[in-house]
């Protein structure tokens, strides 16, 4: 219409639609902070000669660029800790962010443990989804783990076990998606988190390693690859575990002298002296210090675990690997 003025354009600014969490991940969510909720109320502030160590290591780095620490109580760690680097570094952030929120890079240090803790549970609800388990089988699964099992007593201190046990059902999941779908990124991540127990422990390359690598070569050979493509699938996997193979021995460069000195790691404070039966009748059946004792779930999973076995045969072997090396290794440690 002649003489008409068009209306202004509607300056305002349009407000972004805000996409809610699906019902998984919702569930997810849940179930991380309901176990990380439960850790923080158990929560302490000493964590343990162990975690001391670690953290020594982490304050070293952060407030001197240096490996070196101080060992108040028994002087076996100084003027190097024993330990591996991977807690060490993964407490790294920790502390920077409490320097910059409370000026003291330890008070945060506590929260590490009860965060690992709590990753793992959801890592275990994941696995049982991934395996076929239904919500309600996961969700008990998980929540079975989290508070029927010695999970609940390692989120109150810093040690290198729950950093070991979420690597390796992340890795144990990755892998098993792997088979499934084929992608080569689930190997590396597998690989990566394999190559995260390495660094953590030495023992890793036995008890961790050696498992996982056979059960990696069952799942890239079930692919049905051409030629050696197979090879090259493996590599992908095995490439973060030379990496940090290549971290510990120069890191051990650092301590000793020699990357290839073994020496100072057998003097942490024991040795392996005990009867083999005696430590695995220890370790299983002593109504003193027994899994069975303290974790009576256990006599429920081993009922189950041939069902496990029909069904998951790969897998349950890898458990099975896992669970017979550290029980052959610890049982002789006095």
């Amino acid at each position: 219409m002649a003489g008409a003025t068009a209306e202004p354009p509607d300056l305002t600014p349009r407000l972004a639609t805000f996409r809610p969490l699906s019902r998984p991940a919702q569930l997810t969510l849940g179930l991380f902070v309901l176990a990380l909720a439960v850790y923080l109320l158990a929560l302490r502030t000493n964590y343990g000669y162990d975690g001391q160590m670690m953290y020594r290591v982490t304050e070293s780095l952060a407030v001197r660029q240096s490996f070196q620490v101080v060992d108040p109580v028994w002087h076996m760690n100084e003027p190097y800790t024993f330990y591996g680097l991977a807690v060490s570094l993964l407490l790294l952030p920790v502390f920077l962010l409490g320097q910059v929120l409370q000026h003291d890079g330890s008070r945060l240090i506590v929260l590490y443990e009860p965060t690992i803790s709590a990753l793992t549970v959801v890592a275990v609800y994941r696995l049982a989804r991934e395996l076929g388990a239904s919500y309600v089988r996961s969700l008990a699964a998980a929540l079975a783990f989290a508070f029927g099992t010695l999970a609940w007593y390692y989120s109150t201190t810093v040690f290198t076990e729950p950093l070991i046990g979420l690597a390796m059902i992340g890795a144990l999941w990755s892998l098993y998606r792997y088979r499934r779908d084929g992608h080569a990124r689930e190997l590396l991540g597998a690989g990566a988190l394999v190559a995260l127990t390495l660094l953590a422990r030495w023992d890793s390359v036995l008890l961790v390693i050696v498992p996982f690598g056979g059960y990696a070569l069952i799942q890239v050979r079930g692919r049905l690859l051409p030629g050696t493509k197979w090879i090259g699938r493996l590599l992908l996997f095995a490439a973060p575990i030379a990496a940090a193979l290549a971290v510990n021995l120069a890191y051990d460069w650092v301590r000793y002298g020699s990357p290839l000195d073994a020496g100072p790691r057998t003097q942490g404070g024991g040795a392996f002296s005990t009867p083999l039966l005696t430590g695995l009748y220890g370790l299983l059946l002593s109504p003193g210090a027994s899994i069975v004792m303290y974790v009576p779930l256990v006599l429920a999973v081993a009922a189950s675990f041939p069902a496990f076995l029909r069904r998951w045969r790969a897998e349950a072997l890898l458990i099975t690997a896992l669970l017979a090396l550290r029980l052959l290794v610890y049982a002789q440690w006095s």
